[in-house]
């Protein structure tokens, strides 16, 4: 026998069946997984207004069988479907991060997988700005839980991503910003202690302001950025620029959310200076602008207080008690302590829905 007919009987011994094994038809050798196939009645049902069905149903598949699933639809998924799934895992992390902020972080890198493996088709006009906003949502699911090491850890995937996104830098200063605030050396007593922690504060408030900075030249407009840096400035006692940044920032402002907090911001600083009329100006404003927020009001109560007005005073802080309510919300509490990106959702929860 030839060598060439040694190597084909060796070839078709190799590749036949087991004997007395079924035939797999090229159907069944194509079809998806168990796993693939509950993965995709799940995607096909989920509904954001019940994302907790979704929650649970996925929830009734390990770990590994998503992995699997997703090895065996990522590529396939057409461009309606993988938006589809990547606001199922978005939505399922933001609704499980308060109580399981592990398996929310699990979400957001499968969701972070389904972009990787999409097709260069899938990068429509908008496809930079939809992955933009959602790794911007993916982190401020973090940040709203004042987690700032988790969120920071998804910032850094979306700027592997996204290197020049504007809003994913700010987010890192935020991450800075919100970690300065721990280092409060009026709580210390020891003056080596006091330098200590002083310092470190200091190291965090120039991290975050080099991060708006950078933001800034990223999207000139950007309003947000600006407001933050104007705050960080004034935090390291750069006064004159603080001021000069937030005023610029309130000038370009039209969110009555950036306008508010600008005008919260500069009133401290009139106050400080001794400008007590355009201090009160700046609090009268924000209160007419959104009168259904605490924080504007309390600080007009206590500024009337400290300038010898006791009833003023009282009655703002009727309007500031009447402000508060279960569904109380205020842009201060969202910018001290961290808090969803809703603009970004509702972008995209549009964008899927259309």
């Amino acid at each position: 026998m030839s060598f060439r007919a040694v190597a084909v009987l060796m070839t078709a011994i190799c590749v036949a069946p087991p004997v007395g094994a079924p035939e797999m038809s090229a159907l069944q050798s194509l079809s998806p997984s168990p796993a693939a196939r509950t993965y995709r009645r799940i995607l096909a049902n989920f509904d954001p207004r019940e994302v907790e069905r979704s929650v649970a149903a996925l929830d009734g598949l390990s770990p590994a069988a998503v992995e699997e699933a997703l090895d065996a639809v990522a590529r396939q998924l057409e461009h309606p479907d993988r938006r589809l799934a990547l606001m199922l895992h978005l939505e399922t992390a933001i609704a499980v991060a308060p109580q399981r902020p592990d398996t929310a972080m699990q979400h957001l890198r499968w969701g972070e997988r389904l972009f990787a493996a999409a097709a260069p088709s899938f990068k429509t006009a908008d496809g930079d700005i939809f992955e933009d906003r959602w790794f911007v949502v993916a982190a401020s699911i973090m940040l709203a839980q004042t987690d700032v090491d988790r969120a920071r850890a998804a910032i850094a995937r979306g700027l592997a991503r996204q290197p020049t996104s504007a809003r994913l830098t700010m987010l890192r200063g935020v991450t800075y910003e919100m970690d300065a605030a721990y280092f409060d050396a009026d709580y210390v007593a020891d003056a080596p202690t006091r330098w200590s922690v002083e310092r470190e504060r200091t190291l965090r408030l120039m991290s975050a302001e080099d991060a708006y900075r950078r933001a800034i030249e990223r999207e000139a407009e950007f309003v947000p950025a600006r407001i933050r840096l104007g705050r960080v400035l004034d935090q390291q006692q750069k006064h004159v620029e603080a001021k000069a940044t937030l005023t610029d920032a309130l000038s370009r402002a039209t969110a009555p959310s950036d306008r508010y907090l600008a005008l919260l911001f500069l009133s401290a600083m009139l106050e400080r200076e001794g400008d007590i009329d355009g201090a009160r100006a700046k609090l009268e404003e924000a209160t007419a602008l959104i009168p259904a927020r605490q924080t504007a009001w309390l600080a007009m109560a206590q500024l009337q207080d400290r300038t010898g007005n006791p009833a003023a005073a009282a009655d703002s802080l009727r309007h500031a008690i009447a402000a508060v309510t279960t569904e109380s919300w205020d842009e201060w509490w969202g910018y001290r302590n961290g808090t969803l990106e809703f603009g970004a959702l509702e972008w995209l929860r549009a964008q899927v829905r259309q």
